[in-house]
């Protein structure tokens, strides 16, 4: 599991080394990506739930990645965190090991990470996670048998998921106590720290959502329990996120440090693409440069439709006898189709100048300084 965007295919590729299978979860028309690899003498089956950044599902296609999660046969997960964007990535890290189920960290982009200049305690983070923290580049394969290792290891303490210290107010606690016993009677087979997390999870997640399946006892509970901390004032959204975050923004500062590194050359650029003045006079020249390159690179070829456009007219005009037929074939259609191919290379090289554009990210720079 891990963010979009954070390396996960890459990495289940990596781990999987071609050998995906393709197939849909039940009942949804969503891929469900799975692989099975050998290590250490045993057989491990991995499974590419879709790229989230909470376990807070809106659609039946996110809840498939928190039903893969907390159902029985799940042996552990492995969350993969982009290293450079390390607080936003540990947040689903943080909901999955509030799961109950056991989580090795996947560190992904740590070559990215150190050119960035940051400087990431693995074994603090570890110890503050209650988890295996793994550093990898899944581009290069770095540190997969590492990775697959500290899988197996969680994979012997499974229904032994690791604890965190959030947080979270008294009165959110009450009312997690209040759903706990419905929680149990929806999900029977759920651990006992799963039933905890679960009444987080709907709290967050219930009300208005399109998701099948939840008995309607535990929606209108979760209601009551909102309706009441509305009357109180009580904001519950931002009291479980608000209450997390807090406790990331501990564990990044603890483990977490940047150290001044001599900016990229994309940085660089950047300075002169986004600049108030120099970023309209680039912005100015490239547009100049595109539509002179429009008119003279499309010239050769518009010359050669209009040459074909009248060797096509002479060639009908002496096989078609003058009349109306004639002037139908030579003036109207020959011509008339002539005259619109005529500008189809100058349309063609401005989508392609186009999406050379926007391919290389300038468009979101011209964006930003218009």
């Amino acid at each position: 599991a891990g963010n979009p965007n954070c390396g996960k295919s890459t990495l289940f590729n990596a781990l999987s080394g071609g050998s995906a299978h393709v197939g849909n979860y039940p009942g949804v028309t969503v891929d469900r990506t799975s692989a099975r690899v050998r290590h250490g003498g045993r057989s491990i089956e991995l499974v590419d739930v879709p790229g989230m950044y909470s376990l807070t599902a809106s659609s039946p296609e996110e809840q498939l990645a928190v039903n893969a999660l907390s159902e029985g046969n799940t042996g552990a997960g492995i969350c993969v965190v982009d290293a450079t964007t390390l607080e936003r990535g540990l947040y689903l890290a943080l909901q999955l090991i509030e799961s109950g189920v056991p989580v090795v960290i996947a560190l992904n982009m740590m070559d990215a990470a150190e050119r960035l200049g940051l400087e990431i305690d693995i074994d603090v983070l570890s110890k503050r996670l209650g988890a295996p923290v793994i550093p990898v580049v899944a581009t290069k394969r770095l540190g997969l048998d590492r990775l697959l290792e500290a899988l197996g290891e969680q994979l012997g303490r499974a229904g032994e998921g690791q604890a965190v210290d959030v947080a979270y107010p008294d009165a959110l606690e009450a009312d997690v106590s209040t759903l706990s016993p419905l929680i149990g009677q929806w999900r029977p087979e759920t651990s006992a720290r799963q039933r905890r997390s679960f009444p987080i999870w709907s709290l967050l997640t219930l009300g208005g959502d399109s998701l099948r399946g939840v008995p309607s006892d535990v929606r209108n509970a979760v209601d009551t329990v909102r309706s009441a901390a509305e009357a109180q004032g009580r904001d519950l959204d931002l009291e479980i996120i608000a209450s997390r975050y807090t406790w990331l923004d501990e564990v990044v500062a603890e483990s977490c440090s940047a150290k001044s590194a001599p900016p990229s050359w994309s940085e660089r650029i950047d300075r002169v693409l986004t600049h108030p003045i120099a970023g309209i006079l680039v912005f100015a020249a490239v547009m100049f440069a595109i539509f002179e390159a429009l008119f003279a690179g499309a010239e050769p070829f518009i010359g050669a439709i209009e040459t074909l456009t009248g060797f096509m007219q002479t060639q009908a005009a002496a096989l078609i006898p003058a009349g109306i037929l004639q002037d139908l074939v030579v003036e109207g259609i020959i011509a008339g189709v002539g005259n619109v191919i005529v500008f189809a290379p100058q349309i063609l090289m401005l989508f392609l100048f186009i999406g050379f554009l926007e391919d290389s990210g300038y468009l979101a720079r011209v964006a930003f300084v218009i």
